[in-house]
């Protein structure tokens, strides 16, 4: 392979006069330990040009913690310009980016992050060593509707407790998730050493690895602390007696809250959640189960999920007055830019962003984040973004600005939306479901669309909306707020009973055959199992039970025409084929 390199300004222009025909690996397969963080990411740093386009480009980067001007990125294809000082380097089928002393000082010689590194294609990961034998992973999906994972590596001195998470701590923690009682941030768990979390040693003689701590937003601390025979049974504090272990709280006194956390944590049902470790704030909720190898599998809830792909360490690489397309709600075509924009989300605004430069930026009302469609609603090559949350439906155009006949704010609120081209010829229909009920139904300008005939169920909202087309006919999936469905008409009258109940929190997904009544649903029950029913019998029937996991969907990931199901997990994600068949990983 043969490269000609020019200085241009502040970039290096690089001319491939042979494309590099060595076969194509993975370089997490091979990089040492020398390198302590890890990123697979689609962001590009500044000054970084891809001969592709923005879609489907796959970064890799390594850093040193402590010299992260020494980071080594892996791309797939040779780049068109590089940041400045930067060069390239041919390396087994792909190419190493950097400076002269980062591809200078590349070394394989694969060690613990490599065992630990798990790759996936559908959103950003992260692995860094945060001690010598700590570890740490994080996965933040593209897609708001995929769950985001994270993996914690204990060190092997923090042995797991034989004795289980007291009832009465989960029920309080279920309810404390929820909000109110003043609380900002609860974290228990049950193995030796709670991380980050100061031990006291007056507690070390009793303590056998169960523990609890509670924060307001006072301020005020509390920590519960649990051993073998106290956990679940009565222990002796200076006050009084309690249930649920060794009480305490800075400064030796009860804090303002206590009675308030007392009601909390000894008036609650008690709870049978199947976790090791659960942690809470005001941002998110974790669920975390202890694995083998001193492994902690998280499960990821909550709307600032996404702002954890690892935006520090492009910091030094964007701009400051530029925009990072991290984790996009959606891609949206620009016909001006002739480029594709990524919506983002970032609590109050969503902003679109193209080639890293902000296009324009719009606060909404409201804590949920939205989604976004690509619409084209007059039908002219002209690319509008739609936007949707608990308050309002929007439709913005290229320049920011609300097109007519926009935003649709019900007063009773949103609890789904959908962008529905049932012919795909762009004649979309926006259905939105209220909080009081109703179905919406509204198309072009916000008008309403005439012959809808849309009656509710008294006492039963609806929360997804998704559109069907089995044969010749069209059915509008309305998943109500008490798990049962409705299969609507375009009319909005209701076309087929169905007995099948879905979670009201899953995202389903379908898999569609010859009539409605064999067609099938599919999402995750309770307790985590995958299951497929019939429309028609509510019948078990496919992947039904086979694996467990948070999430389903369905993809051709293979461009065979035929979709996979793709099931995401505590530790990973799954693939199945059309026969039920697991291929991957």
């Amino acid at each position: 392979m043969l490269t000609l390199a020019l200085a241009c300004g502040s970039a290096w222009l690089l001319i491939a006069l042979q494309r590099n025909s060595t076969e194509l690996a993975d370089p997490t397969d091979f990089a040492s330990d020398r390198y302590d963080r890890w990123e697979q990411t689609s962001r590009i740093p500044s000054g970084l040009v891809l001969a592709d386009s923005l879609e489907g480009a796959m970064l890799t980067v390594f850093e040193r913690q402590a010299q992260p001007e020494l980071a080594v990125w892996h791309a797939q294809r040779l780049p068109a310009a590089l940041p400045e000082n930067w060069l390239s380097q041919s390396w087994r089928g792909g190419w190493l980016l950097g400076l002269p002393e980062a591809l200078d000082g590349w070394e394989e010689n694969p060690g613990q992050m490599a065992s630990k590194w798990h790759p996936r294609t559908d959103g950003a990961i992260q692995l860094q060593q945060a001690s010598e034998d700590y570890f740490e992973s994080q996965f933040t999906p593209f897609q708001p509707h995929v769950v985001g994972t994270e993996t914690t590596w204990l060190p092997p001195q923090a042995v797991m407790s034989p004795t289980p998470l007291p009832n009465a701590w989960l029920a309080a923690w279920d309810i404390a998730q929820s909000g109110g009682h003043g609380l900002v941030a609860c974290h228990m768990a049950r193995w030796g050493s709670p991380q980050g979390v100061p031990v006291d040693s007056s507690l070390l003689s009793v303590w056998n690895g169960t523990w609890s701590t509670w924060e307001w937003k006072s301020g005020e601390v509390l920590e519960i602390w649990g051993w073998a025979d106290s956990t679940g049974f009565k222990s002796i504090e200076s006050d009084g007696v309690y249930p649920d272990g060794w009480y305490r709280w800075e400064g030796g006194q009860k804090p303002a809250s206590w009675s308030q956390f007392d009601r909390l944590l000894h008036q609650s049902e008690p709870s049978m959640l199947n976790w090791d470790a659960v942690d809470w704030t005001l941002e998110r909720s974790r669920l975390g189960q202890v694995k083998s190898n001193h492994r902690v599998a998280w499960i990821v809830k909550g709307d600032h999920v996404q702002k954890r792909i690892a935006t520090e360490q492009m910091a030094e690489l964007v701009p400051a007055n530029s925009s990072s397309p991290s984790d996009p709600l959606a891609w949206v075509r620009n016909h001006r830019l002739k480029q594709e924009m990524a919506i983002v989300w970032e609590r109050p605004s969503v902003t679109a962003t193209a080639k890293d430069r902000e296009v324009w930026r719009m606060d909404l009302t409201g804590e949920r984040a939205p989604q976004a469609w690509e619409v084209d609603l007059y039908r002219n090559g002209k690319y509008q973004v739609a936007l949707a949350n608990e308050t309002a439906f929007h439709v913005i155009d290229i320049l920011g600005r609300e097109v007519k006949g926009y935003p649709i704010s019900p007063s009773s609120g949103i609890a789904a939306a959908g962008v529905i081209d049932y012919d795909r010829n762009r004649n979309y229909r926006i259905l939105i479901g209220t909080g009081d009920g109703q179905l919406l139904n509204y198309r072009e300008e916000g008008s309403r669309t005439p012959g809808w005939d849309f009656s509710p169920q008294p006492g039963r909202v609806i929360v997804q909306v998704h559109h069907l087309r089995v044969g010749n006919r069209d059915y509008l999936y309305a998943g109500q707020e008490d798990g049962s469905i409705r299969l609507l008409k375009r009319s909005g009258a209701d076309r087929f009973e169905s007995p099948v109940k879905v979670p009201p929190d899953q995202t389903p997904c379908f898999r569609l055959s010859q009539s409605i009544a064999s067609s099938t649903v599919l999402y995750t029950d309770e307790q985590g199992w995958v299951q497929e029913r019939t429309f028609g019998a509510n019948e078990a029937v496919g992947m039904s039970r086979m694996t467990r996991g948070v999430s389903v969907s369905v993809e051709d990931r293979d461009g065979d025409g035929i979709q996979e199901v793709i099931v995401q997990t505590a530790d990973g994600e799954e693939v199945w084929n059309a026969r039920n068949q697991r291929i991957s990983p």
